[in-house]
């Protein structure tokens, strides 16, 4: 099957190119690296939780830099092998050990999910992929209610405090797990609500707590004193184009320094590309397992996604990002809406065919996919001929 061999290409491209990463001086970008030794030392700070680990690891001391690229890359393997756990369960789904494997291969295939996790080592996506399969593939309905509450409360507040951001697709999720966990239990709504608050909570107090200028300088400069070297920047002249530099600017500061430099036609081409392969990647799943594509719970899953990848594309340039959460997202929670119960596919569906190839094709040529709107032309062809 074109499918399974595309899959094993990607997949082993994607594990050689992090073994590669790995064996280098600096696995992450240094735009990301400084992230891992910001801290609550002043109290909280958005995007602190995984340097306090860190610093806690360390010994309460600022961390060597060689620990950081330990535990940048052993957050990515396990974001590979969540999504790696996510396809099984999927898979499980399935009555057809063929269209179980198709399914399988699907999930790997795509350029939304384990290829970029595998070598965009320690972002704190991958820390929102474990997040997500945590939350969706746990089996939440065994446990007692106040389990329930409390362990989607831990896991929606520690994605936000990795990264505010994850809000968007890890709320929608937890909601759908309360939803199913929770069906026909005493108390439902004031449990849900009691669920979801430290993370809504947590939300706005990133939106509303701004860092210690003497933070972020100590963070930067225990960073480069570590060895990690200066970022590459988008912008030329910016000598603070870091993820924790950044945290100085606000809101609408960020949007204006990364929107001067993008054009309508590249940002509207660019969604259109992940916005397909999004819905290309659901939407094969959905039917291999045996679903129609027009049932309401699948209508009303892969649409919430989508608009939390809007969103967020909305404050950021990094759209590939958005759309591969928005993807682990959906296909997880249509595990949630469905029963345990496979039905057959038959592979020789001309449509179900046709989208396999698309995404087989799409998944052979994922490294000359734009991760981000480009200002023109000569960007793809540069990005192409690189």
């Amino acid at each position: 099957m074109l499918i399974a061999l595309a899959a094993a290409v990607v997949v082993t491209r994607a594990l050689v190119n992090m073994a590669l990463e790995v064996q280098g001086p600096h696995p992450m970008t240094p735009y990301v690296a400084p992230q891992y030794w910001l801290t609550y030392e002043h109290g909280f700070v958005r995007r602190a939780l995984l340097g306090q680990v860190v610093h806690i690891l360390a010994g309460s001391r600022d961390p060597s830099y060689h620990l950081v690229n330990v535990v940048a890359v052993a957050l990515s393997v396990t974001a590979v092998l969540a999504v790696v756990v996510l396809a099984l369960m999927l898979a499980r789904r399935v009555a057809s050990q063929w269209t179980a494997v198709a399914v399988f291969a699907a999930v790997l295939v795509s350029p939304l999910g384990l290829p970029l996790f595998a070598t965009d080592i320690g972002r704190s996506d991958s820390f929102g992929v474990v997040i997500l399969v945590l939350l969706l593939c746990l089996p939440w309905r065994r446990l007692a209610t106040a389990v329930v509450v409390a362990g989607v409360a831990v896991v929606t507040a520690a994605a936000v405090a990795a990264g505010e951001y994850l809000v968007a697709p890890v709320l929608p999720a937890g909601l759908a797990v309360l939803c199913s966990a929770l069906a026909g239990r005493r108390g439902r709504v004031p449990w849900t609500v009691a669920a979801i608050t430290p993370c809504l909570l947590l939300t706005v107090m990133s939106g509303v707590v701004a860092p210690p200028l003497a933070l972020v300088h100590q963070t930067t400069a225990a960073a480069r004193a570590a060895g990690v070297p200066p970022a590459w920047t988008l912008v030329p002249g910016q000598r603070d184009h870091d993820s924790v530099s950044r945290l100085k600017y606000g809101f609408f500061d960020n949007l204006q320094t990364y929107y001067s430099i993008l054009t309508p036609q590249g940002v509207v081409a660019t969604t259109i590309l992940w916005v397909g392969v999004y819905l290309l990647v659901v939407c094969v799943v959905w039917r291999l397992l045996g679903w129609s594509l027009v049932e309401r719970r699948f209508l009303v899953v892969i649409t919430v996604f989508a608009l939390s990848a809007l969103a967020l594309s909305g404050a950021g340039i990094d759209y590939r990002r958005w759309w591969s959460l928005a993807v682990v997202g959906a296909l997880g929670t249509l595990l949630q809406v469905t029963s345990g119960e496979g039905k057959r596919m038959a592979l020789h569906n001309v449509a179900v065919a046709v989208a396999m190839i698309c995404l087989a094709v799409a998944g052979l040529l994922l490294q000359y996919m734009p991760l981000w709107p480009m200002r023109s032309l000569e960007d793809l062809r540069a990005r192409i001929v690189e």
